[in-house]
């Protein structure tokens, strides 16, 4: 069955990435490493984001402009901490859209590492999202977007050929003296800040 949410749900997803180095890194690791990890990300979402359809994969996917995101579908980061082990908390506006994304961060990771994703978690998460997306009221289809399964995600990379780009970004981080031990995945309501107008 096709699940569809509205684009604009106050959903962001959250992604922790707990890092393992057997020895001092090096800045060129460090940096490497978290640009490796970006980049694995921000293909994932290029395949699988319908807004980015039109988008060609080639190797110029691999500069650091080669990648035409818009802004709010970066990874932001919310805390890095420097010291060994490395502790990468990042936040993804718009969780709806960065459903498939989240999967082909997910697929990379359990190429590389001993961590397994509890799934049936994230789906409660996912289910979620859609339990807030039942409303009554009508809604136009083009605010809609359908939510990737895992399978979808994979067949979507596939057939993006975005597939070789990825195993690439995989093969590297393999080899990374920084190593993924953990990676933490949650969608979480948005935080809506109401500002104060007293003294005004």
């Amino acid at each position: 069955m096709l699940l569809l949410l509205l684009a604009d749900l106050p959903f962001d997803a959250q992604i922790r990435v707990l890092g393992q180095e057997s020895e001092q890194p090096t800045l060129l690791d460090v940096s490497s490493f978290l640009y490796d990890f970006n980049l694995g990300y921000e293909l994932a979402r290029l395949a699988t984001d319908p807004r980015y359809e039109s988008f060609q994969f080639s190797h110029y996917a691999l500069y650091r402009k080669g990648r035409p995101l818009k802004d709010d579908d970066r990874l932001r980061v919310i805390s890095l901490s420097h010291q060994s082990p490395i502790d990468l908390n990042t936040i993804l506006y718009g969780a709806p859209l960065a459903i498939g994304a989240i999967w082909g961060v997910v697929q990379i990771v359990e190429k590389i590492s001993n961590w397994r994703l509890n799934r049936e978690k994230l789906q409660e998460e996912i289910k979620k999202l859609h339990r807030e997306n039942a409303e009554p009221q009508e809604i136009s289809h083009e605010k809609m977007v359908a939510v990737l399964t895992e399978e979808e995600c994979k067949m979507r990379i596939v057939q993006r050929k975005a597939e070789p780009l990825m195993d690439g970004v995989s093969r590297r981080l393999s080899i990374s003296p920084v190593r993924i031990k953990e990676v933490e995945i949650h969608i979480v309501r948005r935080r809506i800040e109401i500002k104060s107008h007293e003294g005004k």
